[in-house]
């Protein structure tokens, strides 16, 4: 299994573990008791040196006033807010976007001594204009919204969303949940429509890096 990627895809209730070579030439498909070469993978590490970037979880959805949902989501300034409200999607007035009500790294690389590349999952509260109620009954009057970014991270400053969603350099990824770098190629996954509990086809994205 020498210079070989394995992606570990959730297609079905099984996993699939789809080969690679280093070239993104795809070897081989398999199930996860067909697949025999566990022993000889590298898996990546969990993110260890931009966590800080992490912000805690508010609610799916709820009431902005019970949960206090202006105390929990970080605020956005005007311009980050119509940097982002383009990439979920949806055709709202700035103002009904309250906030970062998620900030999770996925995964992370390091590209130079002092700058990462990391995957992000993003979740942003978003405010109705009324009160609704969802299929359990439940009132609520702000909803979340998932996004995901990859953007490079230098120690010396911390990333404004208006930069990190207007100067994405991989437009072609859609929903980046994973990235390593392996001698001089790095490699991203993308799972293009990650959404929770939903299977979706992964895609390997390889761009060689500069010395």
């Amino acid at each position: 299994m020498d210079e070989t990627i394995v992606v570990e895809a959730l297609q079905t209730d099984e996993p699939i573990y789809i080969e690679y070579d280093i070239f993104g030439e795809q070897l081989q498909k398999t199930t996860s008791a067909e697949f025999v070469h566990f022993d000889e993978l590298q898996a990546p590490k969990a993110p260890q040196y931009t966590c800080w970037l992490n912000h805690p979880l508010l609610r799916q959805r709820g009431l902005r006033e019970a949960d206090r949902a202006q105390d929990w989501v970080q605020p956005l300034t005007m311009m980050e807010k119509m940097a982002i409200l383009p990439h979920l999607g949806m055709a709202l007035p700035p103002m009904q976007l309250l906030g970062l009500a998620e900030s999770h790294v996925l995964s992370e690389c390091q590209l130079k001594p002092d700058v990462y590349l990391v995957c992000r999952r993003l979740r942003f509260a978003i405010a109705m204009s009324s009160i609704r109620h969802d299929a359990g009954g439940l009132a609520y009057d702000y909803d979340t919204v998932t996004c995901h970014v990859m953007h490079t991270v230098n120690f010396d400053e911390i990333p404004s969303y208006e930069d990190i969603f207007q100067a994405q350099g991989y437009r072609h990824v859609q929903s980046p949940v994973d990235c390593l770098v392996f001698r001089d190629r790095l490699f991203v996954l993308d799972s293009k429509d990650a959404k929770e509990g939903l299977p979706s086809m992964g895609y390997l994205n390889i761009w060689w890096l500069l010395s």
